[in-house]
């Protein structure tokens, strides 16, 4: 399980930072980028906002009993996350 959670980690931090050095977040590109991810899946937003734990699983479960809370848990992640 470690194993994974160090992959899945891997992964985000690559992703993270193939978005920064491709994508110029001055102009808010990035911004627009992770707010449609956050509108068509919100999980995916939250993975590569936080990683794995607790604020994904909540929006996963949100995600699942309705669309709409997903996506609003996911811009609140996006903008309130560090």
């Amino acid at each position: 399980m470690s194993n994974f959670k160090s992959e899945a980690e891997k992964a985000r931090k690559n992703t993270n930072k193939w978005m920064k050095n491709n994508i110029s977040s001055d102009n808010g590109v990035m911004t627009v980028i992770m707010i449609i991810i956050s509108i068509l899946f919100p999980p995916l937003s939250v993975f590569l906002k936080v990683g794995i734990g607790l604020p994904l699983l909540l929006n996963i479960v949100l995600t699942i009993m309705w669309w709409l809370p997903g996506v609003v848990h996911a811009i609140y992640v996006l903008f309130t996350e560090k």
